[in-house]
């Protein structure tokens, strides 16, 4: 369990293959402006190939954290990770977190998370595409550490050094 900063809770449980479910529980908890941030375009609905790979986890190469709301067991945010094959120390990153629970402080435990895990399996920086617009995004990247690169269009990039 983690105490998010308004004194409530959140389980944190690795995604497994059998989490489908879940994710598509949580996609349905994201407005159409959170799902744009996420995919970067509009998607009323998740494709079948997209929950295949966001339950495709290893937990090495991919990764997954999700946070799940301890009354309902209903999942309320993740973040994961993909190792980039041509460069085997980088990983790609995402995060995602319901309409409901956004402003709680979830995305940034759950980044907390998904860090420790990159530096047990070997990564060294995360790495990540982030609309220019997201400012929730950009300010919890830049406090965990972030280097982030100026906007020279719609996304910038962003990268943490492990």
């Amino acid at each position: 369990m983690a105490r998010l900063k308004d004194g409530s809770e959140i389980e944190l449980r690795p995604v497994e293959p059998d989490d489908g479910e879940r994710i598509v529980s949580g996609f349905a908890g994201l407005s159409e402006r959170s799902r744009y941030e996420r995919f970067f375009t509009v998607v009323p609905t998740l494709p079948r190939h997209w929950l295949d790979e966001l339950v495709d986890i290893d937990h090495r190469d991919r990764e997954a954290i999700g946070a799940v709301d301890p009354q309902t067991g209903d999942g309320v945010g993740v973040a994961r990770y993909v190792r980039l094959p041509e460069h085997p120390d980088e990983a790609e990153f995402a995060v995602t977190v319901t309409d409901a629970w956004q402003g709680r402080g979830v995305g940034r435990v759950l980044m907390n998370e998904l860090l420790d895990a990159a530096r047990a399996n070997g990564i060294a920086r995360l790495s990540g595409d982030v609309l220019a617009e997201n400012e929730a995004m950009l300010a919890l990247s830049r406090s965990l550490g972030a280097h982030v690169e100026p906007a020279e269009s719609a996304v910038t990039h962003v990268v943490i050094e492990l």
